[in-house]
């Protein structure tokens, strides 16, 4: 080989080791390196070209060409694997058998994936070598998402080496400087930023906002002393608020008093552990909003001197004021006057994800019943305790009577009007679409027999508390999709296996390879013999 040509060759190597450390380093890819590139290329066809007579002469040995066709099958069975290993992953198959169902998608995820009608884009930032680690668990959680809908494109920037990107995105992030990795969800022309821990349910509720072109109200009713919205305390109810707001709502609180009638812009009413009695003309707008179409939640506790039950009644529900005992409460580490509700409509929208084993603990809470007349309302018992609870009208009775069976803790009231709409027209095809029934809004009431369910102790408990609250709240204000996610929790697999199965187990992984190994090793002897 001429001196030029191993010039030319070392060239190349150390143009294709600046190139790879470069990128390895900085974790991306420079412009600069281009430079780098396009040198190792010209140094390889410098060499070739001065000595293309001594690679002709050793392409034509015998030694070469015996050579070339074993590096030829070799190289077929790594294209070969290569094609398998692309295809396994590609085009996955796989069965989720984690209890939790740690490894597949919630239902609300696939339902919005599904829905989805142009291209959603996740951009993710993370800092260097200190977010790259981050950046590969998110990479991972994605995967499933991906699989599931191929409108989902997802793009990674190094905040170090995409400045132009990353002042676009992060200079007005000023209060999460000390963070590593942030997510945007894109759709449409609207950005919404992940919050942290960056899991399933965050995912699906930043994409559920940027899919939303509006925001619904939801008001929090205050002067009757209802639970505080604000508070971080046990009784409070600050984690429902931030729950709603993380599901693309807006909370605002409204009193009758200092406000006045019910603003327009209200999509829900929220009525939670009322201690004070209302006023009449209180009352009359609250029954006003429900006739024009409203969605009220009501939640209220037996032991609290509040007066809704007359306005109850008046749709069919009667708040008994009772007090649940409940003995099976103790299993869950609850007194036995906090009743636990185990049995949830499967029809209902609001409840019909709930799976088996599934409940929800309250707290002091009153039974409810549906009133039987022949009125238009719908109502339909959401939640139910065991059979064995009793119904009493006090707790503090010497004797302990009451009804037992299986109590509501929760009850939808709906009624829904059919109108036709018809308009002057032209034509006879006009009129007899004119003539097609349209659903106008339904009134739709929750009433709940407890609010203690709703409080910072309880609504993060072990039961589906949190996830029967915000079912609801998304059916009040026509949002399905706005449903929540129970965190998964894995759970220790226990695995029971027989003596056969053992027995076949010690087969596979001592005695075949012991077989194999002999197999091999006398084949190779005849051979060598022979």
């Amino acid at each position: 080989m001429s001196l030029l040509g191993k010039l030319s060759l070392l060239l190349s190597g150390l143009c294709l080791i600046i190139v790879v450390s470069t990128s390895w380093i900085l974790g991306g890819w420079l412009p600069v390196l281009y430079i780098f590139l396009a040198l190792c290329l010209l140094g390889i066809i410098l060499a070739l070209v001065v000595d293309y007579r001594l690679y002709v002469g050793f392409l034509l040995m015998k030694t070469t060409k015996n050579g070339m066709s074993m590096g030829v099958s070799i190289l077929i069975t790594l294209i070969f694997c290569f094609s398998i290993g692309y295809i396994s992953v590609n085009f996955e198959k796989s069965v989720d058998i984690t209890e939790e169902k740690i490894n597949s998608l919630a239902p609300q995820t696939i339902q919005l994936l599904d829905s989805l009608k142009d291209n959603m884009q996740v951009i993710i930032f993370y800092k260097g070598a200190k977010g790259k680690q981050e950046k590969e668990l998110i990479k991972q959680n994605l995967r499933l998402i991906k699989k599931k809908s191929a409108k989902i494109k997802v793009r990674y920037y190094d905040v170090y080496i995409s400045n132009k990107e990353a002042q676009e995105y992060l200079n007005e992030l000023t209060n999460k400087k000390g963070e590593d990795v942030f997510i945007f969800i894109e759709y449409k022309g609207k950005r919404v930023l992940v919050e942290q821990p960056f899991n399933e349910e965050k995912m699906l509720s930043a994409m559920i906002k940027a899919t939303r072109r509006e925001k619904k109200t939801v008001y929090f009713l205050t002067g009757h002393g209802e639970r505080d919205i604000f508070s971080e305390s046990g009784s409070g109810i600050s984690e429902l608020k931030k729950a709603l707001e993380r599901s693309s709502f807006n909370i605002k609180s409204w009193n009758f008093v200092q406000e006045g009638e019910l603003p327009q812009d209200i999509s829900s009413l929220l009525i939670v552990g009322p201690e004070h009695p209302f006023l009449e003309k209180e009352l009359e707008w609250l029954e006003k909003y429900l006739g024009r179409g409203g969605r009220l939640l009501v939640a209220i506790d037996p032991d609290k001197k509040h007066n809704l039950k007359d306005f109850l009644k008046k749709f069919d529900v009667d708040y008994r004021s009772h007090y649940i005992m409940d003995q099976v409460a103790a299993l869950v580490g609850q007194g036995k006057f906090s009743p636990i509700g185990v049995y949830f409509d499967k029809e209902h929208s609001v409840t019909k994800s709930f799976q088996q084993g599934a409940f929800s603990v309250f707290h002091i809470a009153s039974d409810l019943k549906a009133v039987e007349n022949d009125s238009s309302f719908l109502v339909t018992e959401l939640v139910k305790t065991n059979p064995n609870t009793l119904s009493i009208p006090g707790i503090t009775q010497k004797k302990i009577e009451g009804e037992r069976g299986s109590h509501a803790l929760a009850l939808i009231v709906e009624k829904e009007e059919m109108v036709k709409e018809k308009e002057n027209s032209l034509d006879q095809k006009s009129k007899e679409k004119d003539e097609k029934k349209q659903k106008t809004s339904s009134m739709v009431l929750a009433v709940f027999g407890d609010s203690d369910f709703l409080s910072n102790d309880l609504i993060n408990s072990r039961g589906m508390n949190r996830d029967l609250i915000m079912n609801t709240v998304s059916y009040l204000v026509d949002e399905s999709d706005l449903v929540s996610i129970r965190p998964k929790r894995l759970k220790a697999t226990q695995l029971i296996l027989k003596s056969s199965d053992q027995m076949m187990v010690v087969l596979i992984a001592i005695v075949l390879p012991i077989l194999f190994f002999i197999s091999s090793f006398v084949i190779w002897f005849r051979r060598r013999e022979a």
